[in-house]
């Protein structure tokens, strides 16, 4: 359903964490909300994960955060182990195993920019610095790297102007390209961007993608999305289908492949003149997205 039409309080009844004003929640022949009910055996049949994981973390380390459910259902310490070192057997951080990194070290090393970025009340300067000690000279060639020299003008004061709750006096894409220039800015050791591009136009994408492709040049540097302007200047491509890598390879490669696995990543990346067509055209869905709360994906919505 479409934004607000309650899909969330919905889910939300169904977890018994909002209480109807009309009406009953039945789970498996049990009233939700009905006296005899226990909140125990609610939470052990129902899980629930939020729009927003960030708030919903709550330990140190990350083998103990991923153990607080468990752990809230009253199992024993065996059971829990069992549960929480599952999913986590095989994550590693060099030889390390990452559960049993503390949580600090891993947000140093592993650093996440997200498609949708928060900015915050304060100067440009503290924006983009938030891990401390980057001098003026860095932050420009962060923002440069970004394509965002039109920020600096239109912020009153460039890097000492002050920028509003949330980005508003920014557009979609002056919004996207600060949200990279601070991700640049942290020097992770491993670098996650998801759409870092989805908001500018092609030309700007462009630039973008062959600056990011130099400035991390000898990091690790892992890019989720499917525009071919940026695809071009990786290292490596892997297309992923049904949770699986099922390809990897230089995007012209890939586009190149007259087999199944080409057909279908041109037809991630690119469109074609009829659905059974098989010829590449380049994506013009993003040309004119630089604008305020607009990006590709709600476009296509």
């Amino acid at each position: 359903g479409p934004t607000g039409s309650g899909k969330s309080t919905l889910l939300q009844h169904i977890a018994g964490l909002l209480r109807p004003t009309a009406g009953t929640v039945h789970l498996d022949g049990h009233e939700v909300h009905a006296p005899n009910t226990g909140r125990r055996w609610l939470r052990q049949q129902v899980g629930m994960l939020f729009q927003k994981p960030e708030e919903q973390l709550f330990e140190t380390y990350v083998g103990d955060d991923v153990a607080f459910g468990p752990r809230q259902l009253g199992l024993d310490r065996p059971a829990v182990r069992e549960r929480a070192d599952a999913p986590l057997s095989s994550v590693r951080w060099g030889r390390a195993l990452l559960h049993e990194l503390a949580l600090g070290e891993v947000r140093g090393r592993v650093v996440v920019a997200e498609s949708t970025p928060h900015l915050f009340t304060g100067t440009l300067a503290d924006e983009l610095d938030v891990r401390g000690g980057a001098d003026r000279d860095a932050l420009l060639a962060a923002m440069t790297v970004a394509d965002a020299g039109d920020v600096l003008d239109s912020v009153p004061g460039g890097l000492d102007g002050a920028v509003e709750e949330k980005g508003r006096s920014l557009s979609g894409g002056q919004r996207q390209r600060v949200a990279l220039a601070r991700a640049l800015l942290t020097g992770a050791e491993v670098l996650v961007l998801v759409e870092p591009t989805s908001a500018v136009d092609a030309h700007t994408e462009a630039r973008i993608a062959r600056r990011l492709a130099d400035a991390r040049r000898g990091a690790t540097t892992v890019v989720v999305t499917a525009s071919p302007l940026v695809l071009d200047v990786v290292d490596e491509v892997a297309l992923v289908a049904g949770g699986r890598v099922v390809a990897t390879g230089r995007h012209r490669d890939l586009v190149a492949a007259r087999d199944a696995t080409g057909a279908a990543y041109r037809a991630v990346v690119s469109r074609t003149d009829s659905p059974g067509g098989d010829s590449p055209v380049p994506r013009t869905d993003h040309q004119d997205h630089d604008r305020p709360e607009v990006s590709r994906e709600a476009a296509r919505r």
